[in-house]
């Protein structure tokens, strides 16, 4: 198809994909925005909404966000963390007798 296009028309093909982008990771982030609105109606609301990208093939997924020391030391502290003990008071009886 290349050899059939001059300079120009492949100028103007490149102008109007910056505008309007299509071809396959286009329809994948398409489909995956109807898959998640249609999940996300019927999802229970005590759990995490879900995204375009999670209906999307991996690779055409963004890159991960690659965490920060910081965030991996939070982490580990929240696994390595004693759980608190809830305080309870004591409550006085009576005694019958």
């Amino acid at each position: 198809m290349l050899r059939d296009l001059s300079a120009l028309q492949i100028a103007q093909w490149q102008a109007y994909y910056s505008v309007d982008p299509f071809g396959t990771e286009e329809d994948y982030r398409q489909a995956g925005i109807i898959s998640s609105v249609i999940a996300n109606v019927n999802r229970a609301r005590d759990k995490t909404p879900y995204s375009p990208e999670d209906f999307m093939p991996l690779r055409y997924r963004p890159a991960p966000k690659k965490q920060t020391v910081a965030e991996m030391k939070n982490i580990l502290n929240r696994i390595t963390r004693k759980p608190e003990r809830k305080r309870v008071k004591k409550v006085k009886r009576k005694r019958h007798g």
